[in-house]
This record gives C-alpha cells, structure tokens and sequence, in this order.
C-alpha cells in the first residue's frame, strides 16, 4: 500500500513545505529546531485560514513567522482558558449547593434518580448514564478530595463529589433539574436577572453559553484548531443576548452574519455573562484589554473573525466595570 501521509523526518518535512506549500525558508537550521517545537500538522493545518491561499503560503511567510503568530495564539488562549475554569468552578459551586440543600449531603440521597426530572421520555436513558456516571465517581475516583472523603469521613458531600466530576456530566444534571430550580441557579447570574426573555429562553441561552464554554475550554486544552471552527449542535440566539445584554457585544452586521454564534467570539460573549462576581468580569475585560494592546493584535483579531470595533468594544466594557465597582463596592466581595 501507497499511504498517502507518509512518514517524513524533519528535513523532507521542511522540503515539502518549501515545495509543495511555498513556505520560505532563509535559516535552515533554525526551521527545523521549530519542526521539533511545532508540529508540521499544527503549522500547515492549524494556521493554513490564516496565512494560505489555494493552498499555498502567500508572500514572503517563514516558519518564524508562524511559530511567533502560534505563540500569540497560545497566550490569548491561556486568557480564555483561565476564565472557563471559573465558569466551572461557579457553576459547580452553585449546582452543589442547590443540590445539598434539596435533596441531601449523602449520595443515595442526592444522586436518586427519581429526584430529577426528565421531560421527555427519549432522555431517560441519558439521565441514567448521568446518574450512573456520577455514582461511578463516589465510589472509584482516585483523585482528591473525593478519594480522601471516601477513606476518611462517613459520606461525600456533592459539594466534595462535584470537583471530581466532570464539566459536561454537571451540565447534563442541570438539564434534568425541575424548571424552578434551573431559574434559581440561572438567578445568581446578574446579566440574566431581567424580564426582558421569558423564563423558557433564559434557560435555552444559559444552557448553550456553558455548553459553548465548555466546548471550546476542551479544544483550547487538548490543542485543538480553533481558527475558524464553528461550534457543532450549539448555538446562541443572537437576539436575546442583544435584547438583554449590558454591552454592545453584536451590531445588527454581526447578528446577519451570524458573528458570536458559535465561534470563539461566542465564547467571550459567554465568558462575560457567565463570570461572578462582577470582578472577575474587570479581570477579564483587563486582560483582554492587555492584550488587545500588544504587536499585531489587530491581525490576530482579523483573523479570528472578531467585529472590526472589537478592542473599542473592550476598553468600553472594561471602563464600564470600572465605574460600577467604583458606585457598588459590595460588588468587590
């Protein structure tokens, strides 16, 4: 068999981009000490939205050149990772205390099945692999503190098992919670507290902002192309964030063109409703801000299809928290 994608060393690798894809190349040896930094998958499939034509680099790109652009990737990403992780937390932290308050602290007490709530009979069968992967958890996780409580108290408090447990599976148990109790959890974000969307679409929005989170934290960490990729299966509904949304994250170009749908400016429109209190929102907007002034980050944006008033529209968030923290500094705790 001819295999098509054959295995080539780091010379033949930096040949084939300099002939096939027209890759410049002017220092030889510094070329292939960046091969064995970045991957020639991540260079050519990675970046090919960013920096090719037809399939071919156009004008005068090195290796150089996208290995700095990967390493500016790579920062802006560490941004969004480090604030999905407390979206994580957050949401943990409020799924475990509803939870412990109305249903229990023991697990045959909190993880009963007939406790939640399946609307439609096709979901049963996901609420039991929920149930069951939760259960799975409480009794073999070998990781800390769930493992310590097993070994070392009388039960394991959801608010113990929940760190142990994975993102999506809390998702999933959100999803099978009565409807009063998703409000009450959605409640505690401020951005959702306004009767301007009925009760139905707020939990629609919430659910698919996390989800989007979610998605994208995982790519983000298990380095994954991000450039370019729409989200599969979920989406926001542009129109309700524009009808209840503090900032002007979408102009009416924007919701056309379906900007902020499903693609990493969804995730940043999500990031800031999602993070509590308000001052992880200034921390955020600040490092975005931060960034935003650095070399290139105008093409870096371009790039990712963020709306062309993007660093206008962070400086004005970023000075809008500032003087809500400045008028409520109860807000600050």
């Amino acid at each position: 068999m001819i295999y098509d994608k054959p295995f080539l060393n780091y010379e033949e690798q930096l040949e084939k981009l300099k002939n096939t894809y027209n890759l410049k190349s002017y220092n030889h040896e510094n070329d292939i000490m960046l091969l064995k930094t970045i991957s020639y998958y991540d260079l050519v499939n990675g970046y090919k939205d960013c920096f090719m034509e037809n399939n071919k680099f156009v004008g005068d790109i090195t290796l150089a050149d996208i290995f700095f652009f990967n390493n500016t990737d790579k920062r802006f990403q560490n941004i969004l990772f480090l604030y999905s992780v407390y979206i994580e937390n957050i949401f943990k932290t409020k799924m475990a205390h509803l939870i412990g308050q109305t249903r229990g602290v023991e697990f045959s007490q909190y993880l009963d099945i007939n406790k939640y709530h399946s609307s439609n009979p096709k979901r049963n069968k996901k609420l039991e692999e929920t149930i069951k992967n939760m259960i799975f958890a409480h009794n073999s996780s070998q990781d800390s503190p769930t493992k310590y409580y097993r070994e070392n108290h009388n039960h394991i408090p959801p608010w113990i098992l929940f760190k142990n447990t994975k993102f999506t599976t809390i998702i999933d148990l959100f999803s099978f919670l009565k409807k009063d109790e998703k409000l009450a959890i959605i409640s505690e974000y401020s951005y959702f507290s306004t009767p301007k969307l009925s009760d139905d679409k707020k939990i629609e929005l919430f659910k698919n902002m996390i989800t989007v989170v979610r998605k994208f934290r995982n790519k983000i960490a298990h380095n994954y192309k991000i450039i370019g990729v729409n989200l599969e299966k979920t989406k926001l509904n542009l129109r309700d964030i524009s009808y209840i949304s503090p900032y002007k994250f979408l102009s009416s170009y924007d919701i056309r063109n379906r900007r902020g749908e499903n693609d990493l400016y969804a995730m940043i429109i999500s990031l800031f409703f999602l993070l509590e209190p308000l001052l992880l929102k200034l921390l955020f907007a600040t490092e975005l801000k931060g960034f935003s002034v650095t070399e290139k980050s105008d093409v870096y944006f371009k790039m990712y299809n963020f709306p062309n008033n993007f660093k206008e529209n962070i400086e004005n968030i970023y000075s809008t928290l500032t003087e809500e923290l400045k008028d409520n500094p109860s807000t600050n705790k």
